[in-house]
């Protein structure tokens, strides 16, 4: 073959493969730049980028994950289901379209859809924090603790920081009553998250079931302090000021709660039982009263009682 000759069968060959790798090179600056704009939180210039990556290549896998994540950080999950499923057909790695989309199902909710796609994600790439961590969330709304702590577990394992794993693990250690566990997961969170309110009023929680009374109400102060709104974590500086027998306090913490929320049925029941040890019958019966008038009507052992209570009270 002569030079000429040469030249021309390179360029013959060369040139698709040229023109494919400008495509790829215009593909992925589309895909890295819709990426970044994920990271920003900014998901509809997000979605822009990845449009244009897949007008340049439909069969583009990769830019379809992005796009359905894009659509699932932005709450639109059928959307983003649509995506995801393009990709896991379409992705040579499809490890995170499944987990993406099985985000999007436990979004809606829909956990045993969830936890197929999860589980699958995690067979094909078994090093994804989070993944596990929404496994272990779906295991938990569907009351497989035991599951639920395996996965959550395995997700702190490859990312400690989660400061939202670790309040799930929390939450299941807490519904199983070990309240130990639960503790130093709250714990965890905080020492991640200062401002963690929720955490803070676990935390009070398990020390009020342990009689720890000071220490719950550090944890509901801290709470209030954070959100002075929220009516249940002076409800449960009340409980803790009851236990110490410090009855003004819980009376004053049960009507702020009450004020926040006036047909907060468990605060009423708390100055029931304040009134009641204070040998207020009056008022304790006025307090039962209203604790029956909002209380919701499956609570029937609680209405049970307050009725008993107040025929004891009135005799």
């Amino acid at each position: 073959m002569g030079k000429a000759a040469s030249v021309t069968f390179l360029i013959f060959f060369l040139l698709p493969s040229l023109a494919t790798a400008h495509q790829m090179a215009k593909d992925l600056r589309k895909y890295d730049e819709g990426t970044v704009y994920i990271i920003m939180h900014e998901y509809d210039k997000a979605i822009s980028y990845f449009n244009k990556a897949i007008e340049i290549n439909s069969d583009n896998g990769v830019a379809y994950t992005g796009r359905g994540e894009a659509y699932l950080r932005k709450g639109t999950y059928d959307q983003a289901i649509a995506d995801l499923t393009k990709a896991t057909e379409l992705d040579p790695k499809p490890a995170k379209a499944y987990g993406l989309r099985g985000e999007a199902y436990f979004n809606k909710r829909q956990y045993d859809r969830a936890l197929v796609d999860l589980t699958k994600s995690v067979e094909l790439d078994p090093q994804q924090a989070m993944v596990y961590g929404v496994r272990g969330e779906a295991y938990f709304r569907q009351g497989q603790d035991d599951q639920a702590i395996a996965d959550l577990t395995k997700s702190i394992e490859l990312d400690p920081r989660q400061t939202t794993v670790y309040g799930i693990r929390g939450e299941t250690y807490f519904r199983q009553g070990q309240d130990d566990q639960a503790l130093a997961d709250f714990t965890k969170v905080l020492e991640l998250n200062p401002g963690t309110i929720e955490a803070y009023g676990f935390r009070g929680l398990i020390y009020l079931r342990k009689g720890q009374y000071d220490l719950t109400i550090a944890d509901a102060n801290k709470a209030i302090e954070f959100e002075p709104r929220w009516a249940w974590a002076y409800y449960l500086r009340g409980q803790a000021y009851l236990g110490k027998s410090q009855h003004d306090q819980a009376i004053a913490d049960a009507n702020k709660a009450i004020e926040l929320n006036p047909q907060y049925a468990d605060a009423y029941a708390l100055k029931a039982l304040v009134y009641e040890e204070m040998k207020r019958k009056k008022e304790a019966i006025e307090a039962y009263r209203a604790f029956i008038k909002y209380a919701s009507s499956q609570d029937t052992t609680r209405i049970k009682e307050a009725k008993k209570k107040i025929a004891e009270l009135e005799k």
